[in-house]
């Protein structure tokens, strides 16, 4: 594998750990889709194995088909056959779900593939998720580059293992003893009647700081490392969810997070996405932090990106936080 070829698919293994990591965060969703459009994923067959062999390295793959096993289980049955999994890309528009099903369908790795005579069922995937675990010492570090996740010691920060717990389970067989009767005793005691306090009415109070925070955010005299602090500070007030006004006098409903970059590090991901009507999160703000500074996250090609997320910024031109 060429160097350059090792440092893509690292990064892009870094920004997969992060999305399989917390699969309830549609913001390293977004960030793990838009790392699949950049490195061509779904057009290349040949990025695509070299993707699918890194994932393989890194003990991902199984949890990656995992992850995108009940949306492409259209009957769901517990079971990805031919017709399911070939009909993806022309019915989804998610890249990970459609980078998923190329993958079964490019039949690289022997257990994980689908064909006209061989389904997959979610035992057997789930199973081999179970036994993924994340490279460790030598191994990880022999890997080369891990973008973001470099101590101060330069040595590659550990990756904790992927839990499975927000993930689909197979079945578990149905319980066919019958439960032991448990007699309800009558109480002999008439119960105490608990007395309900009439809560005094809460003054509502505007915090002058959140106020000034959110003016920082939100002004276009601010830079992008501006409203990176006032990203980070909001979150350490606890304002995670908000509603901000952006330059064109559009109402923008917003995520902030602040996310350690791993275990133990200093470091952290800053990010704020906006969320559409249908909960789906683009990413508007982007950085490491390290201290009181930020760093630009890499790109496929370990290039630095703009603190501004690449579709937002082309699809927003008029933004407030479009300026670099």
């Amino acid at each position: 594998m060429a160097l350059d070829t090792a440092h893509v698919n690292e990064a892009f293994t870094d920004v997969s750990y992060r999305s399989f990591a917390n699969p309830e965060d549609g913001g390293f969703r977004s960030e793990y889709s838009e790392m699949i459009g950049a490195m061509g994923l779904l057009d290349s067959k040949e990025a695509r194995a070299s993707a699918t062999d890194a994932m393989v390295f890194k003990n991902q793959l199984p949890v990656m088909v995992l992850s995108e096993f009940e949306a492409m289980d259209d009957n769901k049955d517990g079971t990805l056959d031919y017709g399911e999994v070939s009909g993806v890309n022309a019915d989804y528009d998610e890249e990970p779900t459609r980078f998923a099903a190329a993958v079964l369908m490019d039949g690289r790795n022997e257990q994980l593939k689908v064909t006209e005579d061989k389904s997959l069922s979610l035992s057997e995937v789930y199973g081999l998720a179970q036994g993924s675990t994340p490279l460790e010492g030598d191994a990880a570090t022999a890997w080369g580059f891990h973008y973001g996740q470099l101590s101060a010691t330069g040595q590659i920060a550990p990756e904790a293992p992927i839990s499975l717990d927000k993930y689909p389970h197979p079945t578990a067989e149905v319980q066919t003893e019958t439960p032991t009767e448990i007699p309800t005793e009558t109480p002999t005691e008439t119960p105490i009647e608990t007395q309900t306090e009439t809560p005094t009415e809460t003054e509502t109070t505007t915090d002058p700081a959140i106020e000034a925070l959110k003016t920082t955010l939100t002004s276009p005299n601010s830079s992008p490392e501006d409203q990176l602090k006032a990203v980070k500070a909001l979150v350490a007030a606890g304002q995670t969810t908000m509603t901000i006004t952006d330059a064109d006098g559009n109402s923008l409903n917003v995520r902030l997070a602040v996310t350690p970059i791993a275990e133990g590090s200093p470091n952290n991901y800053v990010h704020m996405y906006a969320v559409d009507a249908s909960g789906k999160e683009s990413i508007v703000l982007r950085a490491i932090s390290n201290g009181d500074g930020f760093v630009q996250q890499r790109d496929a090609n370990g290039e630095f990106v703009s603190y501004v997320g690449s579709k937002w910024k082309r699809d927003h031109a008029d933004s407030v936080f479009n300026e670099e």
